[in-house]
Parts: C-alpha cells; sequence; structure tokens
C-alpha cells in the first residue's frame, strides 16, 4: 500500500519513544511525523549484500525490496540467536525467492557451518564489488565492518 507507513518499533526496557509507542498508541492513531533523514540509502550498483543483526532488519526490508524491484543480485545474510527471535522472516523469503536472491540466516545457537566469520562470509559474499549495507547493534557493525575488509571488499562500498 502506498497510504501509509509501516514502521516496527522495538520495546527498550527504558525507552521512552518505544515506551510510548507500545504502551499508549493503538492502530489507527494519528501521530505527526518529519521527513526521513540520514544517508543509509541504496547507492548506483547491480549487487547489493545486506548485512543485518537483531531490529537492523528494519531499514534493510525496505531497501531489500527496492533492490529486488530493480533486478539487482541480492544477498542477505541476517544474524540473530534463533530461529524465532527475529522479525519478517516470511515476508523477506519472499521477497528474495521472487526475486532468485540468496538469503543466509546465521543463529548464534547453531554449529560452526553459522558462524559470523571470514571463511563463511567469503563463500556467501560471491561477487567482491557488491555494496554492502550494514545494520544492527554496534558490536555487529564494527565486527562486519572488518570482515568486510578482510574478505577483499573495498572499503568505499560498505555503507
Amino acid at each position: 500500500r502506498t497510504d501509509m507507513y509501516r514502521i516496527t518499533v522495538k520495546k527498550e526496557k527504558d525507552g521512552v519513544v518505544s515506551g510510548y509507542l507500545h504502551d499508549v498508541l493503538s492502530v489507527g492513531d494519528v501521530v505527526e511525523l518529519g521527513v526521513p533523514c540520514g544517508d543509509f540509502v541504496l547507492q548506483p550498483g547491480d549487487s547489493c549484500v545486506f548485512l543485518g543483526a537483531g531490529v537492523g532488519i528494519t531499514p534493510l526490508l525496505s531497501m531489500i525490496k527496492v533492490s529486488a524491484q530493480a533486478g539487482n543480485q541480492n544477498t542477505l545474510i541476517y544474524r540473530a540467536s534463533n530461529a524465532s527471535s527475529h522479525p519478517f522472516k516470511q515476508e523477506i523469503e519472499k521477497i528474495m525467492s521472487n526475486s532468485g536472491c540468496d538469503v543466509h540466516w546465521m543463529y548464534s545457537n547453531e554449529n560452526a557451518s553459522a558462524q559470523y566469520n571470514t571463511e563463511n562470509l567469503r563463500s556467501m559474499i560471491v561477487d567482491k564489488n557488491s555494496k554492502v549495507y550494514i545494520c544492527g547493534p554496534g558490536g555487529f557493525i564494527s565486527d562486519s565492518v572488518k570482515l568486510m575488509e578482510s574478505i577483499g571488499i573495498p572499503s568505499n562500498n560498505v555503507f
């Protein structure tokens, strides 16, 4: 639908805004919002890798949709504690399968083949000239940037 916006907010223990959104607002309530801002946007290119962890999947989901519609070759690598701990799994699988793109779910409670390391990422990211979009907790982002460097992704292709 183009007549509405969809947001996803993880309720944080001491989060003022997330608490308000979860505890006070209801579906159908009207809120005033500002325009989107920031520089975490898709860059020109035909090969994209999306690295996500936790609620970092939320902004990546919109980027994946646009990139898939553009006919780009997409790879999603998503980290979570387990299969039940992340949002949008079915929606993402549908988008990715309809566009012939690759999805790699990496759960920390699984075996070595699912570990987030240089060896596994090197085999999952075939095109080393891909644009790489990273979103998740701070530690995940800094680890991912180092891993991209170790497998030969140019730093100017990492966002």
